[in-house]
């Protein structure tokens, strides 16, 4: 993985370098150097990231099979910083996360069958976003 590889997945699952800091506790000016092209991409970067893909993937695969029942993708708002330790045991990762996901599923949904509301949204009997 190169630096602009790094940027491209990062950005493709929603993540900004400082979200990504603060998911691995890494030193974010270490990551932005990174990203910028000064240092390359650590074997330890390239598996974080491929693991967060790897989530990733499953999560898409949790949000289809809530599209194939006929029920709302259920996503929290952006600004939602998430819970840590966000890939761990009752983490939730960030908003912008979640908003990526939801992005891709509509993209690729031909039927237009998919419908993405907020978590405060459904607590009020949903509506299509």
């Amino acid at each position: 993985m190169n630096n602009a590889e790094m940027r491209s997945r990062l950005t493709l699952l929603g993540l900004s370098l400082k979200q990504l800091s603060t998911i691995t506790g890494w030193d974010y000016r270490e990551l932005r150097r990174t990203a910028n092209g000064i240092r390359p991409v650590s074997p330890r970067t390239r598996d974080m990231i491929k693991s967060i893909e790897v989530k990733a993937d499953d999560d898409i695969g949790t949000m289809q099979a809530s599209v194939e029942a006929g029920r709302p993708v259920v996503i929290p708002h952006f600004s939602d910083e998430g819970t840590p330790p966000y890939m761990g045991e009752g983490g939730v990762m960030p908003g912008s996360y979640w908003h990526a996901l939801a992005g891709a599923l509509l993209a690729l949904d031909e039927s237009e069958t998919a419908s993405v509301i907020y978590a405060d949204e459904e607590e009020q009997g949903g509506s299509k976003a």
